[in-house]
């Protein structure tokens, strides 16, 4: 039942490639660069503009450096060229990180830690910008995450698509003290666990120079190339023992089925042993393929003792020809590497948030293309574009919700939802039939590939980092989006807009936020509470104020000016619905919230 739903994904996956014919067909001439571990309480990045030499390869008329973007670090044994350093989090440790835009020009930036449950304000969302030639960012918080592989990337506005094109990304390790399945496993980096981060990245030939060639970051579609941790068809030496390779589908916006053989035809069994989240529950599972969708984090293990000696090949449906679906080369050595690293019978039982037990439940449709929608050409949720200055869902702080994820376009889109993970209940096609649960579903995930027609549903728990209201947008919102960038950017929109397929929501801590400087309040009433048909305001401004009203969601429901007053200031509230509102009444001098009931 699993092969079948995976068989009918990957022919959906197919179909959405853009097949090519192959450009080139070199042999794996250089060695897989294995990203510098960075494991330290405090970590500095600095964004820097660098050339790199993605091929290497003799014949290749890529073996050229081209222009990139790299996060380097003065913690790291070297200068990064593309991508950045692997960094490891300890869970409970304090981590503080210090970011520094050298970008040129108008280059602003943002860091995403992909996968992270931390507070809003250090999330590296749109709203966190980094400005370039010197800009800066430090967010620090206690990692609560359990051992998973997470990864970080830009996430400015219209320019993440961009910015990881060029190589502003790199993975994330984290680790438990009391990991006792992470001590059995394998897990020496670069020795036999290593990140595997594959892109399709796009190549562009100059017009005047025709040994010259650019990342192209505007046209989607002229000569692709699939790299592995920024090379083109290199190696990697592994011992003849168990390997764990920590999978992070990097590319901007397609997914890759992949599979470990001799050649291109074989496949051959490993372990399944983690998703987005951490570890699978209750054990690992033997499969001979797996697809990785953008963004999604797969860990596997490869039993390579049957095979020192001989060379093996990391083989995806690439969109070129069949030869170049060989990505990545294993050359297997003669001796193993202590410790030797096992795969056990059983893993710890996940505690699944009881979804029967649900305090909401939300549906978000994944709507539009190339003809319909509010803007031509714009994918988008709920019919909606993104506004920075708008909250899309307010959730109570400790509610278990259902979301429901309907796909309703005729083109596949990873879901990626920030701040918490998810646990998927059930996954049903455009007929309503329920589908065997993909072996890539199971566990914690964050992101998950949704085919045309197919609604999914998962269960979450929102625990931490409630704020007050009225919230701060800059600080107290995340994202949820596809994971296809030029989706999320919305580069695909006829019209000049400044959004994408990208909503956000806040989660509210259930007090309203007072300003506790504020004198002007005092003397100031809002009455009768509960109100009906008119609430009024009574007291003495005298400078011009404003009055704005709230649901509790956030969203503003009326606003208006006032000019200086002394005595009552009727407000109609009938045409509003009956339930608690927020009512913000605000001047130069300060602000006051109060909240009030609608009956």
């Amino acid at each position: 039942m699993e092969k079948l739903y995976n068989s009918r994904m990957w022919l959906i996956v197919f179909a959405s490639m853009v097949f090519r014919p192959s450009l080139y067909a070199q042999p794996f001439q250089q060695p897989m660069q294995v990203p510098q571990l960075i494991d330290a309480a405090t970590v500095n990045l600095t964004m820097d503009v660098e050339y790199h030499n993605f091929s290497g390869i003799t014949g290749d008329s890529l073996n050229v450096n081209i222009k990139t973007f790299a996060y380097n670090s003065p913690q790291a044994l070297g200068t990064n060229t593309y991508l950045g350093p692997t960094l490891r989090w300890l869970e409970g440790r304090h981590q503080t990180i210090n970011i520094t835009n050298n970008l040129p020009g108008s280059d602003t930036s943002t860091v995403h830690w992909h996968g992270a449950h931390i507070p809003a304000w250090t999330d590296g969302g749109p709203h966190q910008k980094i400005n370039p030639q010197g800009g800066t960012f430090s967010p620090d918080f206690e990692v609560l995450d359990s051992a998973c592989t997470l990864w970080y990337h830009p996430h400015g506005l219209d320019e993440t698509y961009v910015q990881v094109q060029m190589g502003l990304a790199g993975t994330i390790v984290v680790n438990e003290a009391s990991d006792a399945l992470g001590a059995l496993l394998p897990h020496t980096y670069g020795q036999d666990d290593f990140p595997i981060i594959i892109q399709d990245i796009f190549f562009q030939r100059s017009t005047i120079n025709p040994d010259s060639f650019s990342i192209d970051t505007g046209k989607v579609g002229l000569g692709r190339r699939v790299i592995v941790n920024g090379n083109i068809r290199p190696y990697l030496d592994v011992p003849p023992q168990n390997v764990r390779f920590r999978i992070l589908n990097g590319s901007t916006r397609l997914p890759y089925p992949l599979w470990i053989g001799p050649n291109k035809n074989q496949h051959l069994p490993f372990k399944l042993t983690g998703s987005d989240g951490g570890y699978l529950p209750d054990s690992a599972r033997t499969v001979t393929t797996i697809l990785t969708a953008p963004g999604t984090r797969n860990e596997i293990v490869f039993d390579f003792s049957a095979y020192a000696g001989q060379t093996l090949y990391m083989t995806t449906v690439s969109g070129e020809s069949a030869q170049d679906s060989l990505i990545l080369q294993f050359r297997v050595g003669a001796l193993p590497t202590a410790p030797l690293g096992i795969v056990p019978a059983t893993f710890p039982a996940h505690d699944v948030y009881p979804y029967g037990a649900f305090t909401k439940t939300r549906t978000k449709k994944l709507l539009g293309n190339s003809a319909n929608g509010p803007h031509p050409g714009l994918f988008n949720i709920n019919n909606l574009q993104f506004v920075p200055e708008t909250i899309n869902d307010t959730i109570n702080l400790g509610d278990t919700e259902v979301w429901t994820i309907e796909n309703r376009t005729n083109k596949p889109h990873p879901f990626h939802i920030h701040d918490i993970q998810f646990y998927v209940i059930d996954v049903k096609d455009t007929n309503g039939v329920t589908q065997p649960m993909p072996v890539e579903y199971l566990g914690r995930k964050d992101d998950i590939w949704i085919l045309p027609g197919d609604v999914v549903r998962f269960v979450t728990k929102f625990d931490d980092f409630g704020s007050p209201m009225p919230f701060e947008v800059a600080t107290e919102t995340y994202m949820y989006h596809c994971h296809i960038l030029p989706h999320e950017d919305g580069m695909y929109a006829a019209s000049n807009v400044h959004a994408g397929m990208m909503l956000q929501f806040a989660v509210w801590d259930g007090t309203v936020r007072i300003d506790d400087a504020q004198e002007i309040g005092e003397g100031m009433q809002l009455y009768p509470n509960p109100a009906h048909d008119v609430l009024h305001l009574r007291g003495e401004s005298r400078i011009p104020s404003e009055l704005r009203i709230y649901d509790i969601q956030g969203r503003m429901l009326h606003k208006e000016a006032l000019s200086a007053f002394n005595g009552d200031v009727p407000i109609p509230v009938a045409d509003l619905a009956v339930g608690m509102i927020l009512v913000e009444w605000s001047s130069a001098k300060g602000t006051f919230t109060r909240k009030i009931v609608l009956r």
